[in-house]
Parts: C-alpha cells; sequence; structure tokens
C-alpha cells in the first residue's frame, strides 16, 4: 500500500472550499450529508467484501441494490459537501419522517414489495417445503428470507434496514397490546442486536459547528478516495488537508482524537441513525 507523503500528492478533484456549504448546514443537512457517505463505504465493502490491497476502482462499476457506485463517488468528488443534494433525487433518498411510529399503506407496501428480486430457479429449489421440517429449519429458513427481503427492499428503502414491522390486533384491549408490544420490542432488539434507546440524543447547531469545525466531510470523502486507489493517508497529511488553515490547533492529533473516531461512528451509521431519530421525534426535517 502506497503511503502519500506530501499534501501535493493529494487528489487534484479535491477542494476544501468545496466543503464549506456544510458551514450553514441544517441538521437534516447533516443527515442527509453523514447518509450518503455511510452508503458509499458500505457499499464498497459489499462489492470488494475480500479487501483486496490496491486500487479497487472496478468497484464503481457495479449496482448494488439499485445503487451506483459510480453515480455516488462521482457526486462526493464533484460535489463536496453538497453532494447528497445532488444524488438524492427520486429513489435515492433517506426520508425523515414526522413520527417515530407511522403507518404504512397499501401503496406503501406495494412499493415495496414491487421492488423484490424473482428468484431464479436455485433460490426456488431452497425453499421448496420439505417435509417434517423442524424448527431449526424453518428459522433457517427465515433467517435467509429476511436477508433476501433486505437486499430486495435496499433499491429505493435503504433506510429501511433498520426498521422492524409490527402487527397488531386491534380486537385486543390496550393493555394487552401495550404490554405485548414492549416484550416484541425488547426482543426484536435484541434479536437485531439494537441497543434499547431510553433517551434520544439531541442535537444543536452547536454539533452542526463541532462537524463542521473538525472536516469530517472532506475527511471521510478523502479516505474513501485512499481506500479506492489502495493508499495510506497519515494523520498529519489530513490534517494539513481538511481542517481550516486559520485554525490554531495540532492537525494531526485533532484528526487523531476528533475526526477520525466521528468518521467511525458515520460510518457504522451510529451518528447518523442517532441524529434521524431526533429530527423524527421533533416532527421535522430541520
Amino acid at each position: 500500500m502506497r503511503s502519500i507523503k506530501s499534501v501535493k500528492e493529494m487528489p487534484g478533484w479535491y477542494l476544501l472550499k468545496n466543503y464549506e456549504a456544510a458551514l450553514n448546514f441544517t441538521l437534516a443537512e447533516w443527515y442527509h450529508a453523514f447518509a450518503l457517505r455511510h452508503l458509499m463505504v458500505k457499499l464498497i465493502g459489499r462489492a470488494n467484501p475480500d479487501g483486496e490491497i490496491g486500487a479497487i476502482w472496478h468497484c464503481l462499476e457495479q449496482h448494488i441494490n439499485g445503487f451506483s457506485l459510480k453515480e455516488i463517488w462521482e457526486a462526493l468528488r464533484d460535489h463536496g459537501a453538497m453532494a447528497h443534494a445532488n444524488f438524492f433525487k427520486g429513489a435515492h433518498h433517506f426520508p425523515l419522517s414526522g413520527s417515530s411510529v407511522t403507518s404504512l399503506s397499501i401503496s406503501d407496501l406495494f412499493s415495496i414489495t414491487n421492488n423484490f428480486k424473482v428468484p431464479d430457479e436455485h433460490d426456488l429449489t431452497e425453499f421448496k417445503p420439505v417435509e417434517s421440517r423442524s424448527p431449526i429449519d424453518d428459522s433457517q429458513n427465515q433467517v435467509h428470507a429476511d436477508s433476501n427481503a433486505h437486499d430486495a427492499i435496499g433499491n429505493s428503502h435503504y433506510w429501511l434496514e433498520s426498521v422492524a414491522f409490527a402487527q397488531v390486533d386491534l380486537m385486543a384491549s390496550d393493555a394487552t397490546i401495550e404490554s405485548n408490544f414492549r416484550s416484541w420490542l425488547r426482543k426484536i432488539r435484541s434479536d437485531h442486536e439494537y441497543a434499547v434507546i431510553k433517551r434520544v440524543r439531541q442535537y444543536s447547531s452547536k454539533d452542526a459547528m463541532k462537524w463542521s469545525n473538525c472536516g469530517v466531510l472532506p475527511y471521510l470523502d478523502l479516505s474513501i478516495w485512499a481506500t479506492l486507489e489502495g493508499i495510506e493517508i497519515s494523520d498529519w497529511i489530513y490534517g494539513e488537508t481538511v481542517l481550516h488553515p486559520d485554525r490554531m490547533i495540532n492537525a494531526s492529533e485533532s484528526i487523531r482524537k476528533t475526526t477520525a473516531p466521528l468518521a467511525a461512528r458515520i460510518r457504522s451509521y451510529e451518528l447518523p441513525g442517532s441524529l434521524r431519530s431526533d429530527l423524527s421525534g421533533r416532527g421535522s426535517e430541520g
């Protein structure tokens, strides 16, 4: 893996001024900016599961779940902070609902199921019913089906990866429904390894200012480029490149202690997910 020795070796498309718009981002815009980069990192991982060393630009020619890696990368490269505004068009969106609990209409369900992939002959063979199936067989088939469903709905409903569906028997009493729902929620969170959330983190303009000052968006875009090129960038080079030159700070230390950990939270969707929960709870996209 090649290492960059000087700021002069950074790519010609990169300009720090392309990220100045982030200074005026609303929290919703920060969410979309984070979500787009999380998506790019995730799709690179899917397209290049072996994590081969060296240039992996071939990944960009792939389309995964309806998303073009090339399309996302071109938005990041050409538009910097405003990449999300140039990418989230039509089916490409991460909606922020006005409530954490919403109903799915028939048209919603049809839109989702319409994206399901038609199984090939091999898939049909695997899902043929067998005699005397054990509970373990059913469980394994369900896991397989769930995995296929998530892949299928990913086309224009990528955000549903963190959503679970519940069926409610309206003939039951409110007390019974509420008790059963609490039990269901505990189990679904445990099964899908989502921690219990008792209090949603409240974000503010101070957080937005921190995200802008620490240069997390250009840091993520350059780290994506470095992954594609098979290049290693030191904290010092990152600091000299993504942080505003007027800031009187130890650049490499700021990258190591603030920017890099923040980027890791975005890559894992922990920060975007938390931000989305806050915005949805407010009932607005501000």
